[in-house]
């Protein structure tokens, strides 16, 4: 394995892990709101199999508001999700997704196909927190069918609009993990999109544990354990 990075697409910038073998699955992981490319770099210790190939950790497109370092996929209203964690509720991020949003998604599978030449039939995305409603919503809307999804500690963004997609959409292998005492983004959102997903046809392995917005140890070795059995 070689560590390559940061490197450049014309879309996006990225760490990545490569390996030499000639055939394996590739795993693109979508960080979250304030991190950047390297935070979810360390998981490719735990999740390397003999069926895994290359990891490929793209970089927030925007700065993250207040976080010099930080990076995000998408603007948040950082007052009201601080506000509703000082009150113990929970923000809702259910509403219409901008064309931004649907726009970065295409440019970003456009990079990951022709640039990095991932071919959908191999390749798991996924993503933590608002990276793993970036890696829904590219694969609802995307016309290639990808071998898995991963959801860790994510959430709907446009409830109506996601259902709708998950209806049409040709049957995915998901796996899905929330915390129950999660701060940020509501375990009860989390339970209800494994629902929807699970109700339109697709398969759920759902991990919920007892835990904040995190991915534990327990979920890491679940999610390996998903990705040898695809």
């Amino acid at each position: 394995m070689a560590n390559y990075g940061p490197y450049q697409t014309k879309n996006f910038q990225y760490m990545s892990l490569n390996s030499e073998k000639i055939d394996g699955l590739d795993l693109v992981l979508f960080h979250g709101f304030g991190a950047d490319m390297s935070d979810l770099f360390p998981l490719t210790n735990y999740l390397q199999s003999s069926k895994t190939k290359n990891f490929y950790y793209p970089n927030g497109v925007i700065n993250a508001p207040g976080m010099p370092m930080g990076r995000a996929w998408f603007p948040i209203d950082v007052e009201a999700l601080e506000q509703a964690m000082m009150t113990g509720s929970h923000r809702n991020f259910d509403r219409p997704i901008p064309d931004e949003i649907h726009s970065l998604c295409q440019k970003i599978e456009d990079s990951l196909i022709n640039e990095l030449k991932l071919d959908p039939a191999k390749s798991i995305i996924g993503g933590f927190s608002q990276g793993a409603m970036m890696a829904m919503n590219l694969v609802l809307n995307s016309p290639y069918k990808y071998k898995a999804l991963v959801q860790l500690s994510g959430s709907f963004l446009d409830r109506t609009y996601w259902t709708q997609k998950m209806q049409a959409k040709e049957k995915m292998s998901v796996f899905l993990s929330h915390g129950y005492q999660d701060a940020l983004l509501n375990p009860k959102d989390a339970e209800d999109l494994s629902a929807s997903l699970t109700e339109n046809g697709h398969n759920v392995y759902s991990k919920f544990f007892q835990g904040g917005h995190e991915i534990p140890l327990e979920v890491l070795k679940e999610l390996k354990s998903f990705i040898e059995k695809q």
